[in-house]
């Protein structure tokens, strides 16, 4: 497989004045980095960054200023504005050519291709040098995204996972936005639709802080909706998007029902983890650590089902709360509707790629995707307003009742409604008129 970085030397880029768009991710199949390919093959006059930095090292959200780059001399513009949509002009006055060359991860959310759609509204070409989504092209899921909550992280009209290469998912912009700039790809040779990340040939290079690993991939479309919850996703750990929990989690508890599930291609184990940064930093977090044991099986179950799943394993009483900061989880039926015609009506490539066609199929998995997700919303608000009722033993005789021996057998018999008092008859009354729900112990005999 050859990506478009490979292939830029079969270009004649002239004397135009060029600006990358790239961070240091970004490398061909040579190991060699893309400002050093394109500024030995072009007139490469400045560089351009996305979220994290050139260097990918600063925090998600993060703003930085311009800078100069230590190795080339060339200049460093920041282009990550937080939840701008759009970009100075004057920033590309001395640009004839945008290359942008980054390596995407096949999600809605990941900002880098936010920044590729501020590009095309600027009135400069842009170049995009073709690389694989690390997902493969084969699955659309999720839901596609209203106007009315658009963001930076959230494109309207985009499923969370699109299936398309950062060179398609540019098209598809420039077409649904009605963006202005002249726009032209540069193909990756010999990647089909099928593949994954694996089947490429490289290995993973750190895109941005947080995906350090391939198995974060895969868990990171549904594992980064729990930045709109009081979970820890994992950041500020060494496994970020592989691993969640909170103080008030049940592990062991949230592991059996987990297991119950079925899940294909994945397997959790319990963990115990106290984040540096983030939400609850410098806390004992308990939860789950995913294992993908087949990543064609695994992609696309795990969201709905386990962030279910955690709802209900509310441990000591606390609450599993759902924000809206990330306006990420409204559905319009209709522009699901649109953007899998969209999807699957574009030209095929010239270079034997085949898109999806089924689009009744596709529409009908949107469709029930959709039906699941208004369940998990509808349970999570339950979840959010329920009242968790404090358990207390105001008064008791001088040994433990119905047998037990401990406080831990007394509170596993008042949870399972049981006793093992031989002879005895236990009576549990809800005593009425009380502040809160009182019951009254008796045996008889």
């Amino acid at each position: 497989m050859r990506i478009g970085l490979d292939r830029l030397s079969e270009l004649d880029l002239g004397d135009r004045r060029v600006g990358l768009v790239t961070n240091d991710a970004a490398f061909d199949s040579r190991w060699r980095r893309s400002k050093d390919v394109v500024a030995q093959l072009s007139n490469l006059v400045a560089l351009y960054a996305p979220e994290h930095g050139l260097g990918g090292a600063i925090g998600a959200g993060d703003r930085f200023s311009d800078t100069i780059d230590r190795e080339s001399g060339l200049p460093v513009r920041s282009l990550y504005r937080q939840e701008s949509l759009a970009l100075d002009r004057s920033r590309f006055e001395d640009i004839d050519l945008l290359i942008f060359d980054i390596q995407d991860v096949g999600v809605r959310f990941y900002t880098y291709i936010s920044t590729l759609r501020q590009l095309l509204a600027q009135e400069v070409p842009v170049l995009v040098l073709d690389r694989p989504n690390p997902l493969g092209g084969e699955r659309v899921e999720g839901v596609a995204l209203g106007a009315a909550y658009e963001s930076f992280v959230g494109p309207r009209g985009l499923p969370t996972r699109y299936g398309l290469t950062i060179g398609e998912l540019g098209a598809w912009m420039k077409e649904t936005y009605a963006l202005p700039a002249e726009y032209s790809v540069l193909w990756a040779e010999g990647w089909r639709r099928s593949f994954l990340w694996d089947d490429t040939g490289r290995p993973w290079v750190m895109s941005s802080p947080a995906l350090a690993h391939r198995d974060a991939l895969f868990c990171y479309a549904g594992f980064c909706l729990l930045e709109g919850t009081n979970l820890s996703e994992g950041r500020g750990t060494s496994a970020p998007f592989e691993l969640f929990g909170a103080p008030f989690i049940d592990r062991m508890l949230l592991c059996q029902e987990v297991s119950a599930l079925g899940l294909e291609g994945v397997v959790f184990t319990p963990v115990s983890f106290v984040p540096a940064a983030s939400k609850w930093a410098g806390e004992l977090c308990h939860g789950l650590y995913a294992h993908i044991t087949d990543h064609r099986l695994a992609a696309g179950q795990v969201q709905d089902r386990l962030h279910r799943r955690a709802a209900r394993r509310r441990g000591d009483g606390a609450d599993l709360r759902v924000g809206h900061g990330r306006r990420d989880v409204r559905l319009h039926r209709s522009r699901a509707r649109d953007v899998t015609r969209q999807m699957t009506s574009r030209p095929q490539p010239t270079d034997g790629r085949v898109h999806v066609t089924d689009q009744d199929k596709l529409l009908d998995y949107l469709k029930r995707v959709t039906a699941d997700l208004q369940q998990t919303r509808q349970r999570l608000r339950e979840a959010e307003s329920g009242r968790q009722e404090p358990v207390a033993i105001v008064a008791m005789s001088c040994r433990f009742p119905g047998g037990a021996g401990s406080p831990e057998q007394l509170w596993e018999l008042l949870a399972e409604g049981r006793d093992t008092w031989q002879g005895k008859t236990r009576e549990l009354t809800l005593l009425p008129d009380q502040p809160y729900r009182v019951w009254r112990l008796s045996l008889r005999g």
